[in-house]
């Protein structure tokens, strides 16, 4: 059984949570994004939101399985693997964090096209792992 809202409302209820997000008022964006994630059938990225949600509290583990879940259902993939990456560096484990960064690259490299935000975030944590990995324990 299909979605009883429109792409475009969708799109519309998708887009006040993220500005509920990115004002900081993360309860009733995350009261958003998990009400869409029930309806939506994958057509938002909702739960993208529910994982930098996740992320910004501090929940790496559980901001992991969002974006894993987003991995699986196969769109948003540049994303989701910069999401995850995000949430190995956070947690520290450099090592898998680099493992995403290596087949993100292939990836970027797949998609020409991708955003130059993307690439720049994209660098920033290569950058960021490397600088990490060279610094002594």
């Amino acid at each position: 059984m299909g979605s009883p809202y429109s792409n475009e409302e969708l799109a519309g209820i998708y887009e006040l949570g993220r500005m509920y997000f990115e004002l900081g008022y993360f309860a009733p964006a995350e009261r958003i994004f998990n009400g869409l994630v029930v309806v939506d059938e994958g057509r938002t990225p909702a739960r993208l939101g529910l994982g930098l949600l996740k992320l910004e509290r501090g929940l790496y583990q559980e901001a992991g399985t969002h974006f894993r879940s987003v991995l699986e259902s196969k769109s948003y993939e540049v994303q989701a693997k910069l999401g995850l990456c995000a949430a190995f560096v956070a947690a520290g484990d450099l090592v898998r964090a680099k493992s995403i960064l290596d087949e993100l690259a292939k990836t970027l490299e797949r998609n020409p096209g991708t955003e130059p935000e993307v690439r720049r975030l994209f660098q920033a944590y290569v950058a960021r792992c490397r600088a990490e990995v060279a610094q002594p324990s």
